[in-house]
Order: structure tokens, then C-alpha cells, then sequence
């Protein structure tokens, strides 16, 4: 059973928004992962602002504390023109704070939205991550995603892993 609440985020959240992935960018790098950089400094706030525009952005709280976040757009340009065809629900920017790590609330997260692509009559969900990250591209693999594409993020100096998986 999902004891996390859902909720669709306004602009107004952004400040606390950002101070949760602020904290995740902070603990990624702790680790030696060079992912979520950007929210470490001002190009933080106009790269939200820009998930925003171009999705849905959602707050998930556990036991009413704000404990993880993820974004689902309908499109994602970033694909175009391979893989951009209407039939998926694009996860992107899906975190969960470090001080929330260990209830699972990733593994959550990924079904309530394989249940929001489901009611918007989407056949799969697409995600990608930083290929060179085998830790999350295991957690995704574990999930039931299958490698569906691979490209090079030239900005970011990044190999990018898409992941498919049908619902």
C-alpha cells in the first residue's frame, strides 16, 4: 500500500522545491555522483522554472513531510524525433530527499506514475539518467525498465540511458 500523498506543485512551491533538490544535489555529490549540479547554484531556479513550462511538476510527502518530488511531461524534445510518438508519460527530475532514503518512496513514486500514465491511456513511461551511473540505472532495470536508446548529452559531457517500460 502507497502511504505517500501526491500533490500537483505551483509555482508558488518553488523555494521549498528547490531547497529539496538542493539537498539531493548535496548528497549526490557526497557521493561522487556528478548529477543535479545545477541546483547547487542560480542556474537552479531557471532550470525548475523551466520544468514548469514544459510539465507537471508534483510534491510527494510522507507523514505530511515534504520527501520527494518528480516531474511527468507528455512530450520531451530532447528524444525528437526517435522516440517522440504520443504513446508515453516522460519522468524527469524524480528525487527523493536524502533524509527519506529507505521506505521505498522511489519504487512508490515510479508506480503512482505508471498508474497517472495508465489513466491518460499512455501505452509506457520513459525516463532517462546519466548512463555512466550503474547504481540508478540498476534501480530503474530493477523496476521492470528496459534499455530503449542511448545518446550523448553533449552540454552536460553526459552518455544518456532512455528507459522504457510498459504499463
Amino acid at each position: 500500500m502507497d502511504d505517500l500523498t501526491y500533490q500537483r506543485a505551483e509555482t508558488t512551491d518553488s523555494k521549498e522545491i528547490l531547497g529539496l533538490l538542493k539537498r539531493i544535489a548535496e548528497w549526490l555529490r557526497s557521493k561522487g555522483i556528478d548529477q543535479w549540479r545545477d541546483f547547487l547554484d542560480e542556474k537552479g531556479e531557471a532550470k525548475l522554472a523551466k520544468r514548469f513550462r514544459e510539465g507537471e511538476v508534483y510534491k510527494v510527502f510522507k507523514d505530511g513531510t515534504l520527501s520527494g518530488m518528480f516531474v511527468i511531461q507528455w512530450d520531451d524534445t530532447f528524444w525528437h524525433p526517435e522516440k517522440n510518438d504520443g504513446m508515453a508519460c516522460w519522468v524527469h527530475t524524480l528525487g527523493v530527499d536524502p533524509a527519506s532514503r529507505g521506505h521505498g518512496i522511489g519504487v512508490k513514486i515510479l508506480s503512482h506514475i505508471e498508474g497517472i500514465a495508465k489513466g491518460a491511456g499512455k501505452k509506457c513511461v520513459r525516463l532517462d539518467c546519466n548512463a555512466d551511473n550503474p547504481k540508478l540505472c540498476g534501480f530503474y532495470e530493477s523496476q521492470g525498465f528496459k534499455v530503449a536508446g542511448a545518446k550523448r548529452w553533449v552540454e552536460k559531457d553526459w552518455n544518456v540511458r532512455l528507459y522504457e517500460k510498459e504499463v
